[in-house]
Parts: C-alpha cells; structure tokens; sequence
C-alpha cells in the first residue's frame, strides 16, 4: 500500500471515530491504516505527545486531524457535527417516547411523532430498528371485533413496546434495566379518567353531527326553578 493510500485510510479512520463514545485510539487507527507497528508507535506519539499515544478522547482526535492538515479538520469537524446532530435527535425521540410511555400519553401526537421518525433516527442500529419493526407489526395489527378479547389484545403490545425503550436506551447510553423500563413510572389515575371522558364527548358530538343520536332537551318552567322537586 502506498504512503498517499495509508494517509486516506487513516483519515478515512479518524473521520468515522470521532465523536463515538469509545472511539479507537491513534495507535490503533495507524495500524489499521496499514503502517507497520513501530512507525505507528512513532507517529502517533509524535503527533499526541509522548505517553498520549493510546488515549481515546474525541479532543485528541480532533487535535490530531489538525495535524494531518486544515483541510483534513475541516472535514472532521463537519462529521463531528453531523454526529452530534444525529445524537442530538436520538436523544430527543428517546426523551419523547420514554416520557409518553404510559397510557393514554401514547395517543399523544408527539408521542406518534417519535415513533415514526425512530426508523430514521435510527437506521444504522439493529436492534432498535428490529424492537421497532416487531412493535409496528403489533400496532397495525387488526383488533378483534368481540370485546372480550380486546383487552389481551392491547396488553399484548406492552412486551413489543417496552423492548423498543430498553433498545433505544441501550443505543443512546442509558444504563436502565428491562424490569425498570416496565415498572418505573408515575401514571395518575385521572390521566385515565380525563381520557375515558374526552372519548365519551368525542363520540357522543360526531354521533350527534351524524344524525345518529339525539340531544335530550328538558323544559323547565319558572315554578320548577322557584320550587325544585325533592
């Protein structure tokens, strides 16, 4: 290989680790460049200062593509940022969806929001594209017409939803267990109540627009008002 393809290659390195949470060190990402291993002790250490060969903090790797050229951190710093960009909003989808994660939070527009950008967000990471596929096939599932079995069709979903958060977690460096994901979160009772209210109006006014039911009306006369039945 030679000298100018070994540069490439490094760069090439240097450009996909930066900004990874444990991102190789310059030794290393020298010797998969193709250089021997006493040149790659040499030049790294060169260019990082004696004894600072082998840490891996993303400031050396910068500091390191400075060296390599003004061109080369040019490049580097715009795949930092796009890296940062690209966690900032997995981040933000991870943070919507593990604050809406309880129900009725998750008919919340935002909620579905998030859960439809995770396939983009997330396209390079398996496993949270296989949770989040798994757990699509459970929502577009046809519910079942007898109401007897509607409520272990919808219980059904919690397991698929639950391994989508500990997936996301996992990819954006949250320690949480399964088990915390499931069990550790604040749902108010009213949540639920205000919810099974806000449907009850709902259907009531679009059957009412609908021509398919009917607004009581009751006259009250002034005596009625003055003297109200026991």
């Amino acid at each position: 290989m030679s000298s100018s393809e070994k540069q490439k290659k490094l760069l090439k390195l240097i450009s996909e680790n930066v900004g990874l949470e444990k991102p190789k060190t310059l030794y290393q990402m020298f010797l998969e460049a193709g250089y021997e291993e006493s040149t790659a002790q040499q030049q790294s250490s060169e260019r990082m200062g004696k004894g600072m060969a082998t840490m891996i903090t993303n400031e050396l790797l910068t500091v390191a593509a400075i060296f390599l050229g003004p061109i080369t951190a040019l490049w580097i710093q715009r795949a930092l940022d796009k890296r940062r960009e690209a966690r900032r909003k997995q981040q933000e989808v991870f943070r919507t969806i593990w604050a809406t994660r309880t129900f009725p939070q998750r008919l919340q527009y935002r909620h579905v929001e998030a859960l439809n950008t995770v396939g983009i967000d997330f396209s390079k990471e398996s496993s949270v594209i296989n949770a989040w596929e798994e757990y699509l096939d459970k929502l577009n599932s046809t519910e079942p017409k007898e109401e007897v079995h509607k409520p272990q069709f919808y219980k059904e979903r919690d397991p698929k939803f639950f391994a989508l958060i500990f997936a996301i977690s996992k990819s954006v460096g949250y320690k949480f267990t399964l088990l915390e994901v499931e069990k550790q979160y604040y749902s108010p009772q009213a949540h639920g109540t205000w919810a099974e209210q806000d449907m009850i109006l709902r259907n009531g006014v679009v059957s009412l627009f609908k021509n398919e039911s009917a607004l009581p009306i009751r006259l009250v006369t002034e005596e009625v008002i003055h003297n109200p039945p026991a």
